[in-house]
């Protein structure tokens, strides 16, 4: 009799272990070069397991990955079903799933580097378009313009040194 309660237990909690679903959690960061850091996790770990394998998908791109947390980069702008199937140490199983936009590159970005010395501070433009090409350059602080070149160089009194 007790072996018979013993594999009824057993049976029990097997089967609700295996039926039980894990409701992965999908999250992810934005790195410096515009790639994507991938996370999952379930939300109790110590009650269903840790999870032990990985399965990403991130439609339409054709990307898939089986590592915990995967770094990807969306080579073009759209909205992106990024899904993570999990399973843990006790057999639970579960798919959770988040949208992603990936919006288009900004046609310019402005940009500038500088130094000082004595006194003398020099702007250098490192803005870019995305063809390359920029037409003009039109630099400004306190209330004046500073030339049109990619270079300003301002004195102490704010005042554009040829």
């Amino acid at each position: 009799m007790k072996n018979l309660i013993f594999l009824f237990v057993f049976f029990c909690l097997s089967f609700a272990a295996t039926a039980q679903n894990c409701n992965p959690i999908v999250s992810f960061n934005q790195n410096p070069d515009g790639s994507y850091q991938f996370y999952g996790y379930t939300t109790d770990s110590t009650f269903l397991g840790a999870p032990v394998s990985w399965a990403w998908s991130f439609n339409p791109n054709p990307t898939t990955s089986t590592e915990q947390s995967p770094v990807v980069a969306f080579n073009a702008p759209g909205i992106y079903q990024v899904c993570l199937a999990i399973t843990t140490g006790i057999g639970c199983t579960g798919t959770g799933c988040t949208t992603l936009t990936i919006a288009e590159p900004p046609a310019c970005s402005a940009s500038f580097t500088s130094t000082s010395a004595d006194g003398i501070v020099t702007a250098t433009s490192t803005s870019s378009t995305l063809d390359g090409t920029i037409s003009s350059y039109f630099w400004f602080g306190n209330g004046l313009a500073y030339g049109s070149s990619n270079t300003a160089t301002i004195d102490a009194n704010g005042l554009e040194l040829a």
